[in-house]
């Protein structure tokens, strides 16, 4: 097995490069929620939905969501982890974890401890959980492609050392996008979190004795806001990467009044 993931590791680069270039190709779309369905000599390829043909011919007047920028004033946000889950199938169900952990490199399984089988990408840096039931979890990646190039290389890795068992990824959904963003501050300023809780108790939870930064959970908002005193701020709870800047660009009016 030791040799196995020496070559798997060598092999890794190569094989991005290859993937990248099915999900860049004219007759292969990556999408959220249609993933490979197409056993066989193609076992990584995205399908095209239905409702995205004709993309071209669509009217230049839809709304379409606006990466906000500095020059509006509005510091930038930077995505870290990106949680998302997809449904691996396989000729053989359940799928048995134990015998997935002696084929397969780069895993770690305790049943004990935990219920899935923890597989580790290198390129891109990812980490996927998966169940008996097919279920899988891929956490770690910074963007919806890197989620989808994850998912794909873990299935090829399971048809590449469990040959006799077929395997294709479905439905993959993003589940949660966290990012952060660090406020512009001059010497000496700070962003005043008990102000910002006293006028907006409502909506926020703080307890400074146990936790030092503060939960804000604006209405008819996409993301939940942590802050720190430090001007440092996570953004968490979105389900598109277009929720972070768009929910992030319609709270930092508001958060900027409270920078002292």
């Amino acid at each position: 097995m030791h040799t196995d993931k020496r070559k798997l590791l060598n092999t890794d680069k190569n094989e991005s490069s290859h993937i990248i270039d099915e999900v860049a190709s004219n007759d292969v779309v990556v999408s959220p929620l249609s993933v490979l369905d197409t056993p066989g000599s193609c076992p990584v390829g995205f399908t095209r939905p239905d409702s995205l043909r004709g993309l071209k011919n669509k009217p230049a007047s839809d709304p379409i969501d606006i990466e906000p920028s500095e020059d509006d004033g509005v510091p930038l946000t930077t995505i870290h982890n990106l949680v998302g889950t997809c449904e691996i199938f396989s000729s053989v169900q359940p799928i048995d974890l134990d015998y997935v952990y002696h084929c397969l490199p780069n895993s770690y399984y305790n049943r004990q401890r935990f219920a899935a089988i923890t597989i580790r990408v290198t390129s891109p840096v990812c980490t996927g959980l998966l169940f008996t039931s097919g279920k899988l979890v891929v956490t770690g990646s910074k963007s919806l492609i890197e989620c989808n190039l994850a998912a794909l290389k873990i299935v090829r890795s399971l048809e590449r050392h469990i040959p006799h068992v077929s395997f294709t990824v479905r439905n993959a959904v993003i589940q949660n996008v966290v990012a952060h963003v660090v406020l512009p501050l001059k010497p000496g300023q700070k962003l005043n979190v008990d102000r910002l809780y006293g006028e907006h108790a409502c909506n926020c939870t703080f307890q400074r004795n146990l936790f030092p930064g503060l939960i804000y959970r604006p209405d008819k908002s996409p993301v939940v806001l942590l802050c720190f005193s430090s001007a440092k701020i996570v953004i968490t709870g979105g389900k598109k990467e277009s929720d972070i800047s768009n929910g992030w660009a319609r709270l930092w009016p508001l958060i900027k009044q409270y920078i002292e």
